[in-house]
């Protein structure tokens, strides 16, 4: 389902990566090819804003899980609205969802059931039995 959208966000994690190691080469760096997690979780979120907003909705409507809008692309002035959305509610926008999908959504409020929040202490004693 997501092929095109994973594709387009790892040819930007690569290539970031690439561009990273380029110049801790030019710098003389003694592992131009080591990374921290910092590092990657920024090339991961550069690599995400990097991903069209089309891209998104192209595999939306092939799977069926957005409503059909023409193949020439967005409107004018709709990307923009849409990434403002996205950055400050993770919910699709209703206008380009697929009614069914739309439906089940409204049901479910929004998000998919979980089986239950942890508790710090809860979720402190799981980091304290993990081994490192």
């Amino acid at each position: 389902m997501d092929a095109e959208i994973i594709c387009c966000f790892k040819s930007r994690c690569r290539n970031g990566f690439v561009r990273l190691s380029i110049q801790r080469d030019a710098a003389s760096a003694q592992n131009m090819y080591s990374i921290n997690q910092l590092e990657a979780m920024q090339l991961a979120s550069t690599a995400w804003n990097k991903v069209e907003v089309s891209t998104i909705a192209n595999c939306w409507r092939h799977t069926g899980l957005a409503a059909d809008m023409p193949s020439t692309g967005l409107p004018e002035g709709v990307k923009p609205a849409l990434q403002d959305h996205f950055g400050e509610h993770p919910r699709p926008v209703p206008e380009i969802l697929h009614p069914t999908l739309q439906r089940t959504l409204d049901i479910l409020g929004g998000s998919p059931p979980t089986e239950g929040e942890e508790s710090a202490v809860e979720i402190a004693a799981r980091v304290e039995e993990m081994e490192f």
